[in-house]
């Protein structure tokens, strides 16, 4: 299977949270985790009401490995939803953190974000 580097801008709390799923052993990997996520997060139906704001200023650089057609899928739902490539990974993770980690995890992410490390 043939993977591509993606690079996109994180906030801190997200690199965090990432890391903090894999070392709790539920993937092997961070760019595991992101492909799952955006996975589900194609495949659902996007209301403008279900996409997280901005939740803090710092950024950070990640890359994570992405298959080909994974790419294009993303790509297609981007435009589809009028948002950028970035942004729709980093509302998959969003989707995905909440998922894992339930509503008030996300609430304390969005509210103040060095509570939780």
């Amino acid at each position: 299977m043939s993977m591509e580097n993606v690079s996109i801008r994180l906030e801190d709390v997200l690199v965090l949270s990432l890391d903090d799923v894999v070392q709790e052993g539920l993937y092997p990997n961070r760019s595991a985790l992101i492909r799952e996520a955006i996975r589900d997060f194609i495949d659902k139906e996007i209301d403008i009401e279900d996409l997280f704001l901005n939740i803090y200023p710092k950024k950070t650089l990640i890359t994570c490995k992405l298959t080909k057609e994974l790419r294009k899928r993303v790509e297609e739902k981007a435009r589809m939803i009028h948002i950028p490539i970035a942004e729709l990974i980093r509302q998959a993770i969003l989707h995905k953190l909440k998922e894992l980690k339930g509503e008030d995890y996300i609430l304390k992410i969005t509210l103040n974000p060095n509570l939780l490390f």
